[in-house]
């Protein structure tokens, strides 16, 4: 892959940015987009629309950290989502309406009960709340990661590992773990590249320092 051009000189807009009337058939489309889904069940089977649809969540979760990191734009990203929604969709027809509609009630009335304690403690104290997650105080978060490393390190040995792993769950025909641990491959490269393009810059500038 080629990274000679500065990732963030570009507009994430026009970074691998696809135009979905480009589509041959998206105006060839009839059936209704429930009756596409249950046929879709009923053509390949509920376990291997389960596993489509795990495959189009990993997807989607690497193409977050791309948009993340500026290597992808919006429409790129907007492809993802809605592979993912078309595979909700089809799990929701499995699950059954009323369990999904009761979870998402309960999920919903906590992010609420969350963002009314996230606003109650600005008057009161510095902790940070999520859509979800903890809370965390301003002095640190419970766990506080040992800094003392060297993370360029880290980066290089994590890439060389994981790639050890992909190998060893491909030869485990372990095909979901497999494709999480290759897509994870990709972003580390990108951030191994970077590592070492700015060791160069550095030991030019050194060599030309001293001479």
């Amino acid at each position: 892959m080629d990274t000679s051009e500065t990732i963030g000189d570009q507009d994430p807009d026009t970074i691998e940015s696809t135009d979905p009337t480009d589509t041959p058939d998206a105006e060839n489309v009839t059936d209704a987009p429930e009756q596409l889904y249950e046929r879709a069940i009923g053509e390949w089977g509920p376990a291997a629309q389960v596993d489509k649809a795990t495959e189009e969540a990993a997807e989607l979760a690497a193409a977050c950290a791309r948009r993340q990191n500026g290597l992808i734009g919006n429409e790129a990203l907007a492809a993802e989502i809605a592979d993912v929604e078309i595979m909700l969709e089809q799990l929701r027809l499995l699950v059954g309406d009323d369990h999904v509609d009761a979870a998402r009630t309960n999920a919903l009335a906590e992010l609420e009960q969350r963002l009314d304690a996230a606003a109650g403690d600005d008057t009161t104290s510095d902790d940070v709340a999520t859509d979800g997650g903890p809370t965390q105080s301003a002095s640190g978060p419970a766990d506080t990661p040992d800094l003392d490393i060297d993370p360029e390190q880290r980066l290089v040995d994590g890439l060389e590992q994981i790639r050890t792993a992909a190998i060893a769950l491909e030869a485990r025909e372990d095909v979901v773990l497999h494709y999480y641990a290759d897509q994870a491959i990709d972003p580390l490269e990108q951030a191994v590249t970077t590592i070492q393009k700015r060791e160069g810059t550095t030991g030019r500038t050194q060599d030309g320092d001293a001479a």
